[in-house]
């Protein structure tokens, strides 16, 4: 019997993507024009996965993205809350210069204190854990089958990182929005695609440098083909 893959997608673009605000899991955008047109191209970019579970977010960005996957490919959408973004408390919709300017000391203990932890959110620690048992839980409901898993740049990246064994390289699997990565099931859970995103060719995507608090003046968020 084959591996089961797991193709996880991040969430369409918000208008809070598109302005580089922090948007954790609590902040609830809807996705915007160009968000929505990422989604109905990542669902015909999946049309061929085979999958036979889609699970998503509660959050509405993920929630709505997953409802065109499952309409292109005749799945319901299994909503399961644990695999929201990272609560990110008073921080939710600051951008990043904002947080530099009033979080500076607590954003530098976040680099080496896994229980560190906003006013109001949750630590690294926590936010892995949980993240860690919703997927965990989700693969075990569909041994050695195809499933579509979509969720926020912060689960995805923590989620993928532990799958594949580096929990401490998240950073390293920071997802486009819808961009596609895909993990083979079997017993050394190998990453077989990362951040896919040549179906959006032609949409664009808004790309975020991210939490770095090394920047003293981070970059405006950049643009990638033409807008919404």
């Amino acid at each position: 019997m084959s591996n089961g893959k797991l193709y996880l997608v991040r969430h369409g673009e918000t208008a809070s993507n598109a302005a580089g605000l922090w948007q954790g899991g609590h902040g609830d955008d809807p996705l915007n024009e160009r968000g929505r047109a990422q989604s109905q191209a990542v669902a015909e970019a999946l049309s061929d996965s085979a999958a036979i579970a889609l699970y998503a977010s509660d959050l509405r960005r993920a929630a709505e993205t997953a409802g065109f996957i499952g309409a292109r490919l005749g799945l319901p959408v299994q909503i399961h809350p644990g695999l929201r973004e990272y609560g990110f408390g008073e921080m939710e919709g600051a951008t990043t210069s904002e947080a530099l300017a009033r979080w500076k000391r607590l954003l530098r203990q976040w680099r080496t204190d896994p229980s560190a932890k906003p006013p109001g959110g949750e630590s690294a620690m926590e936010f892995t854990l949980r993240v860690g048992a919703a997927l965990q839980e989700i693969l075990e409901r569909h041994r050695d089958e195809n499933l579509i898993v979509v969720a926020h740049g912060g689960s995805l990246s923590v989620g993928l990182a532990v799958l594949v064994g580096e929990p401490d390289r998240w950073q390293d699997y920071q997802m486009t929005n819808c961009g596609i990565s895909v993990v083979d099931l079997g017993p050394d859970r190998r990453l077989l695609k990362f951040d896919e995103t040549s179906h959006l060719d032609g949409i664009g995507v808004t790309g975020w440098a991210g939490v770095d608090v090394r920047l003293e003046e981070p970059p405006e968020p950049s643009q990638s083909g033409p807008g919404p």
